[in-house]
């Protein structure tokens, strides 16, 4: 990305603080920060360059200063000068390093979420959909995500004039390849559920508009990755061109690709929030059921919120002056987006898993309290008898599938289960006819 912006850091010139020392820092300030600083007095109300109170308040003189340095001076003269006016200023050092690890709080846990799904998957159903593929495929990207997020922090948090040149580059670099992974990631999320929805809604409609609405989006993706990665030419300039000048490269509209982007992405978090609901409230279920359903797919809202608070802070830094300092919270909210997307696809496995499991440590914790009537300590389903069908059925070879129902009532099929039972966790709620309607 090309920050030409970044020569404005300079116009942290004179801001809010009263300075101690102005004068000292004249002889050391760049010719250009010197003509600009004496060239803005005339626009201000300051009496003369040395009334440190004025210049470092007045903000006439602050925009006067900043389009002249923005104009005559080299990103390595105009750091310069914001750093000695913070100093002479007497400016406090702002540190934000800790509210980028922060963001570890939900990665964390979001790293082991597709692992469960896929856990939950092979256990309840012993094969793999396409949808758990690229979750797979989101999870391994995922892990290069969190790791160069963190090794990015030396490099953000801070106001511009803090970091030297070559780490703030390595740090461009490092952010360059995390816009990459993140869009890729947040890509195969999206199309992971609309494959999610295909796997376990049946109906011919509804099946076209996922097909249609997964189309846009693949073709959406491919396109943004490829415009962010080619940005620049050569592509080498999107992280060192801030430092330097190229009449040969050349760099596509840093804030239309930036909100493109952001704009498609809560686009297409609406659509695939609202695309289930009408099927969802046509569940043939119980109403508590049905409700709990409605809620597990609603949770796609906490992605769109986290969306658009993003959005808000890339609107913010698209014009910033210090993207060091001012790139932080577009960082933040899009590792928390990202960590929010993947624990959200992966809910409605782990909800299964959770239902599986749960039921099985009640009646071991039953059967060790209680035991049985012949003493013996194997775990089981009160109200079922050694000579019952559900315990002959529970013995039988695992070729096949047990769907559990609250009555105790079980269907068993050598092609195995019905997913959208499983998916939708009404494997406590299934009959033999059990179906979707539509």
């Amino acid at each position: 990305m090309k920050w030409t912006p970044l020569l404005a850091t300079a116009g942290c010139l004179v801001a809010g603080v009263r300075a101690r020392d102005f004068l000292s820092i004249l002889p050391r300030l760049p010719q250009c920060g010197s003509e600009c600083l004496v060239s803005s007095v005339s626009a201000s109300s300051c009496s003369n360059i040395l009334d440190a109170d004025c210049i470092c308040a007045d903000s006439t003189f602050h925009s006067a200063a900043t389009r002249c340095i923005l104009n005559t001076c080299n990103v390595t003269d105009a750091i310069l000068v914001a750093g000695l006016e913070a100093q002479a200023c007497d400016r406090p050092v702002r540190d934000r390093h800790t509210d980028l690890i922060l963001p570890l709080v939900i990665q964390i846990p979001a790293f082991f979420c597709p692992w469960l799904r896929l856990y939950s998957r092979w256990t309840l159903v012993q094969h793999l959909a396409v949808d758990d593929y690229l979750v797979l495929a989101a999870a391994l990207i995922y892990i290069p995500i969190v790791v160069l997020s963190q090794c990015a922090v030396f490099g953000f948090g801070v106001d511009v004039w803090t970091v030297p040149i070559p780490e703030m580059t390595r740090a461009l670099q490092l952010f360059f390849i995390l816009e990459t992974l993140y869009l890729t990631c947040l890509g195969l999320t999206k199309i992971s559920v609309l494959c999610f929805y295909l796997r376990i809604f049946p109906q011919t409609k509804f099946r076209f508009c996922a097909l249609f609405i997964m189309g846009l989006i693949i073709v959406s993706q491919v396109i943004i990755v490829f415009m962010q990665i080619f940005q620049c030419q050569p592509v080498s300039y999107t992280w060192e061109g801030w430092t330097k000048e190229d009449r040969d490269a050349r760099c596509l509209n840093l804030n239309a690709l930036t909100y493109s982007a952001a704009g498609a992405s809560i686009a297409q978090d609406v659509i695939i929030l609202l695309l289930p609901l009408p099927l969802l409230f046509k569940l043939q279920t119980g109403l508590k059921n049905k409700i709990g359903i409605t809620i597990m797919f609603s949770l796609g809202i906490f992605i769109l919120l986290t969306s658009c608070i993003r959005l808000r802070f890339l609107v913010s830094f698209g014009h910033t002056t210090n993207p060091s300092w001012d790139y932080t919270d577009p960082a933040i909210w899009s590792g928390v987006e990202i960590a929010v997307s993947l624990i959200v696809v992966c809910l409605p496995a782990i909800r299964s898993l959770v239902n599986h499991l749960v039921p099985g440590w009640v009646a071991s914790v039953l059967s060790r309290t209680g035991g049985t009537r012949d003493g013996s300590t194997g775990a089981s389903l009160p109200g079922i008898t050694k000579g019952s069908r559900l315990a002959r059925l529970s013995h039988r070879p695992k070729d096949g599938t047990i769907l559990q129902t609250i009555s105790h009532e079980v269907t068993y099929s050598s092609h195995g289960t019905n997913e959208s039972q499983i998916e939708l966790g009404r494997t406590s709620d299934v009959h033999h006819n059990d179906h979707f309607p539509g």
